[in-house]
């Protein structure tokens, strides 16, 4: 991919919920909001996985982690409120 095109995709909001997603998302340059599903998780898990995740973010296009899409937030990704 042209690092043209990775600048388009830093544009793009990517709302994933498995963690291989994220990686995938991050490696085309996009930013990305991790929605897991909890119940494939054990406790304390999460939270490793999210610390490991901004560490290896050097584009910090890693927006963070939320629970459910009714936590989702447009307007804190520079989305309209809908």
């Amino acid at each position: 991919m042209s690092l043209h095109q990775q600048n388009k995709n830093n544009n793009i909001l990517v709302l994933e919920d498995s963690l291989n997603g994220v990686y995938s998302a991050l490696s085309a340059g996009c930013r990305v909001c991790w929605i897991p599903q909890k119940q494939f998780y054990i406790p304390g898990e999460l939270e490793e996985l999210e610390n490991k995740i901004r560490k290896e973010d050097d584009e910090n296009l890693f927006e963070g982690r939320i629970n459910s899409l009714n936590e989702f937030i447009p307007e804190k990704y520079g989305l309209p409120k809908f």
